[in-house]
């Protein structure tokens, strides 16, 4: 085989590093950020660091905000977003009493009651029962695992806590 002169690996060497570092450092593979596996560990986590902060309720701010950040504000639900008539960059501040603008008299998060949150309902595909439009959320990903949905639904049911 024969290699090629000085002057062509250099160029093609710098092309090859500047098409790697466009990449994401980590693309997961085919696996996708609503992967069972992946949530399970983050949901771990997050739950672990947040009892000692709010006597072992849930809270908003170390256990809910951070599957917004992870599922739903990269693409959609941030400024400048697809979805950014419902920024979630403060989930807490834009949803918890907050009026759907899909369903009329449900709010996104009725505090204490999961089963009247319009947000459980859209995280579970079970929106178009109530009369809800679009999709599952999140939108063009996986669902959320059942256990960052259980978690959520935990949250609200135990107060939607900041």
């Amino acid at each position: 085989m024969k290699s090629l002169p000085p002057r062509f690996a250099t160029p093609i060497a710098l092309g090859f590093a500047l098409i790697l570092s466009a990449c994401p450092a980590d693309d997961g593979g085919d696996m996708d950020m609503g992967d069972d596996m992946t949530e399970s560990a983050d949901t771990v986590d997050t739950t672990t660091d947040t009892t000692s902060d709010t006597n072992g309720a849930l809270s908003h701010a170390a256990d809910i905000q951070p599957l917004w950040d992870a599922n739903c504000i990269t693409a959609c639900h941030t400024a400048g977003g697809s979805a950014s008539f419902l920024d979630l960059d403060d989930g807490f501040a834009t949803m918890v009493g907050k009026s759907s603008t899909q369903v009329v008299g449900k709010n996104l998060v009725e505090a204490g009651s999961s089963t009247d949150s319009y947000l459980v309902a859209k995280l579970r595909g079970t929106h178009l029962e109530f009369g809800g439009t679009g999709g599952q959320m999140p939108a063009g990903g996986s669902p959320l695992a059942q256990d960052d949905i259980a978690m959520v639904v935990s949250w609200i049911d135990s107060g939607a806590n900041p």
